[in-house]
């Protein structure tokens, strides 16, 4: 009845069943759903804490109320927007209790963020999952549940569990997306080698894809966020071998030319960078036997750059650096023919070749 009207007209109908019909008439048959439609208006007009003062009334006098479970519900709901999440799973596992209720998948979704949000993860994954397996589900609701389920693993931290759930469920075009999300939030949490390990599962998983390269190159991204430099260039050797254009990869995408583009321009920067920066970080070192080493990793990012990209973009400023890094480490040899190609590249060339006449000891 006023459940439906304007909320003008609403606020009027509320009061009237407040002080009242309800007092009045405590023995109506329909009592029970005028207790709950008073609570539910009074949730829809913003008096939050009026309707859970009904709403616990309603739950207490009529138990047997059809409505007993959507009334719980609304209790959940109140005390989950309040941040109390232990009365809110009460609220919802009551709720939850009535198997047959068309409201029970997205109970028990609310439910599984209760035990999330208070740290019962185990709880929190095989309720979620109840509600993915549902089939009365809705499809939005189920997909959402999805997503939330991929958050819930990645806080568990385990991936061979989360893929054998995704078997069960019938839904193996879930893997990769799942295993997306999972090592992005991997990425976000700072797990660096748990999302390492999830990237290469998904190259694993579809090697041929035309997104493995990208796959490939943020695992190689989580080497050097840990600065495991002699892995990432062992990473980097297999990237090029495996995603070249005489590879497997690139005769299975030969119909798409974009995604050789983009595997060749992510190996391109990803050299670059790392060529780069190890040279950044050996100057800053100086000396010593850990400069030494970072010089060589560098050294040998900017001799495999050079190798692939002869004449890239970058390829002037590039050369130049290895020159600048063979002069620092005394490979007079390799530092003189280096500067020559520098000065014989373009119009820039006259910028820096003052700075082959100042190394006299090359000539």
């Amino acid at each position: 009845f006023f459940f439906q009207a304007e909320d003008g007209i609403r606020d009027h109908c509320v009061t009237g069943v407040q002080t009242c019909a309800l007092p009045i008439y405590p023995q109506f048959e329909r009592a029970d759903e005028a207790s709950y439609y008073l609570a539910a208006s009074l949730t829809e007009l913003g008096r939050q804490d009026e309707a859970y003062t009904e709403l616990t009334r309603f739950v207490r006098t009529w138990p047997q109320s059809r409505l007993l479970p959507d009334g719980y519900l609304l209790i959940g709901e109140y005390q989950f927007d309040k941040g109390d999440a232990f009365r809110a799973m009460n609220a919802y596992q009551h709720a939850a209790s009535f198997r047959d209720w068309d409201k029970w998948a997205f109970a028990n979704y609310k439910l599984a963020w209760c035990y999330y949000n208070v740290g019962s993860l185990e709880e929190a994954v095989s309720t979620m999952r109840a509600v993915v397996k549902a089939t009365g589900t809705q499809a939005m609701l189920q997909d959402e549940a999805l997503r939330d389920l991929v958050r819930f693993y990645a806080d568990i931290g385990d991936l061979d569990r989360a893929r054998a759930d995704i078997d069960s469920l019938g839904r193996p075009e879930l893997m990769r997306p799942l295993l997306e999300r999972l090592a992005a939030m991997y990425v976000e949490q700072g797990k660096n080698e748990q999302a390492m390990f999830a990237w290469r599962r998904l190259v694993a998983e579809a090697p041929e894809d035309p997104e493995a390269p990208k796959w490939a190159d943020a695992a190689i991204d989580r080497l050097l966020a840990m600065d495991q430099k002699s892995e990432a260039l062992d990473a980097i050797g297999s990237y090029q071998r495996t995603y070249g254009k005489d590879s497997a990869w690139a005769r299975a995408n030969a119909a798409r030319p974009e995604a050789g583009k983009a595997a060749r321009e992510a190996l391109e920067s990803r050299l670059r960078g790392m060529a780069t920066a190890w040279h950044n970080e050996a100057r800053k070192r100086k000396t010593g036997p850990d400069a030494g080493k970072v010089y060589g990793f560098a050294e040998q990012a900017y001799v495999a750059w050079l190798a692939e990209f002869p004449d890239g973009a970058h390829a002037y400023d590039m050369r130049y650096g290895y020159a600048e890094l063979a002069y620092a480490i005394k490979k007079y040899d390799v530092a003189y023919d280096a500067y020559m190609a520098v000065v014989a590249m373009d119009e820039r060339s006259e910028e820096h070749t003052s700075e082959l006449q100042s190394h006299s000891d090359l000539v």
